[in-house]
């Protein structure tokens, strides 16, 4: 005669259900990270092609490509970044920025790298504008999303970012040197990255 646990399989341990409807929970909250990110950076677009007319909309929209060196202050320490960045300007001084970039910690070796996405907006104030050197404040939100890891998704969040750039004018473009600290607001904790970054402005 076939026993209770032949006639209803398996029994399910608390474990396993608790770690399925984690794991559910983390994709969502990407999912929401993402859009949310989308959104805003829809609306950012948005809003800045209705804001800048006159005189700032004759100027050119700029792109910006860099590296960066990244210090962390979870493990791993270190990371090497890809960042870009597309800056609209309201007028001579203030623009509106949406970036996207790439983090990798790498220096482990590929079996214990681990990659992050961070879309980003910003507020561009820039000083001087007319001189070949300018420095500018930046500041803004974005997100932290794990790429391909999911051993590293308590580490994903919201991020808020502020910092101190130069802008050194060539002839039509220009090269950029910036530091930007970032706070990611993680699941269970705080993670502060300091990215170094340096670049071409197209």
């Amino acid at each position: 005669m076939p026993t209770s646990n032949q006639l209803h399989g398996p029994p399910v341990h608390g474990n396993t259900l608790c770690a399925t409807l984690y794991e559910s929970q983390t994709i969502n909250g990407h999912r929401l990270l993402m859009r949310f990110t989308g959104l805003l950076s829809l609306a950012i677009l948005l809003g800045s092609g209705i804001l800048v007319s006159g005189p700032a909309a004759a100027q050119m929209h700029r792109i910006g490509f860099g590296l960066s060196g990244v210090a962390s202050t979870q493990d791993p320490p270190v990371g090497l970044g890809i960042d870009t960045r597309f800056a609209w300007p309201i007028n001579e001084d203030f623009s509106v920025a949406a970036g996207a970039g790439m983090v990798g910690f790498v220096f482990r070796g590929r079996e214990g790298a681990s990659y992050f996405f961070k879309p980003s907006l910003s507020a561009i104030v820039t000083l001087q504008s007319q001189n070949p050197v300018s420095p500018y404040f930046i500041a803004g939100l974005g997100g932290y999303i794990p790429v391909g890891s999911p051993e590293f998704a308590s580490e994903s969040g919201p991020s808020i970012h502020a910092g101190l750039g130069w802008s050194f004018l060539l002839q039509t473009t220009a090269i950029y040197l910036e530091v930007s600290p970032m706070l990611v607001v993680a699941r269970t904790t705080a993670n502060v990255l300091l990215p170094v970054r340096f670049g071409v402005i197209l």
